[in-house]
C-alpha cells in the first residue's frame, strides 16, 4: 500500500485483492497510450478518475505477474482483464478502487464505492423492490448499502451473461449476503461499511445459477 497523501487504509475481502487510491491531479497521466482513445472525448475529471482507477488496478496486476497491462474499456462490459484473473474497478469523486481475484475461484467479480449517506428517495424508488423496502430504513445508510449491493452484482454477472439489467432485475436478500438476478444468477456479497461504503460481488463457478429443485 502506498504511503503519503494518496494512501488509504486497507480493505480486506475473502479471496479478493482490493486496492484503494485517493485521486489527485496528475492521475490522468497514468492512462496508457493504448487506453487513450477511449478517453479522448471525456472531461478532464473523468480522465483523472479513470487514471486513478488504473493506477490501483495495475498495482494489483503487477503483483499478480501481469506487468503494465492496459485496461481497455469495452462498452457496457467493463475493462478487459488478462486471462486467469477477474477484476473490477469503481470510482467516485475522490476515490478509486480496483479488485482482482483468480478466475479459477470466481467466474465474475464486481466492486462499487458509495458515500455513507442515505439514498435520495427518488433514487430509492428506482432501486428497491417491494420486499427490499421491508428491511430498509429509508432514512439510514441501509438504503445506500442496497444500491451498493446491486452495482457490483451487475458488474459481476454482465461479462458472463451479456444481459443488460435494470436495478429491479436484481433482488437482494435481507441478509445482504447475496443477490439474485431475474434469471436466477446468484451473486455473493460482502461489504466494508465505513466512510465510504465499499461492496464486492462475486460469482462462483459451481453456484452461479440458483437451483430450481
Amino acid at each position: 500500500m502506498e504511503t503519503g497523501d494518496h494512501a488509504l487504509p486497507a480493505v480486506s475481502f475473502p479471496a479478493v485483492a482490493v486496492e484503494r487510491r485517493r485521486g489527485t491531479h496528475g492521475d490522468e497521466l497514468a492512462i496508457l497510450a493504448e487506453e487513450a482513445a477511449s478517453f479522448s472525448n471525456c472531461a478532464e475529471v473523468v480522465r483523472r478518475q479513470g487514471g486513478a482507477a488504473r493506477i490501483a488496478a495495475r498495482k494489483l496486476l503487477n503483483a499478480a505477474g501481469h506487468g503494465n497491462w492496459p485496461l481497455l474499456r469495452r462498452v457496457g462490459m467493463g475493462p478487459l482483464w488478462p486471462l486467469g484473473v477477474v477484476g473490477s474497478i469503481s470510482r467516485s469523486e475522490n476515490h478509486a478502487l480496483a479488485a482482482l481475484a483468480s478466475a479459477a475461484s470466481f467466474a465474475g467479480l464486481g466492486i462499487d464505492i458509495e458515500p455513507a449517506a442515505a439514498l435520495p428517495v427518488e433514487i430509492l424508488n428506482f432501486v428497491a423492490l417491494p420486499h427490499e423496502r421491508e428491511f430498509l430504513d429509508c432514512d439510514s445508510i441501509r438504503s445506500r448499502v442496497l444500491f451498493c449491493a446491486k452495482e457490483p452484482a451487475y458488474k459481476a454477472v454482465h461479462p458472463i451473461d451479456g444481459r443488460f439489467l435494470e436495478m429491479h432485475d436484481i433482488a437482494v436478500d435481507p441478509s445482504l449476503t447475496f443477490a439474485t438476478t431475474s434469471y436466477d444468477r446468484k451473486v455473493e456479497l460482502a461489504f466494508h461499511i465505513d466512510c465510504p461504503i465499499i461492496s464486492v460481488g462475486t460469482v462462483r463457478h459451481l453456484c452461479g445459477l440458483v437451483s430450481s429443485d
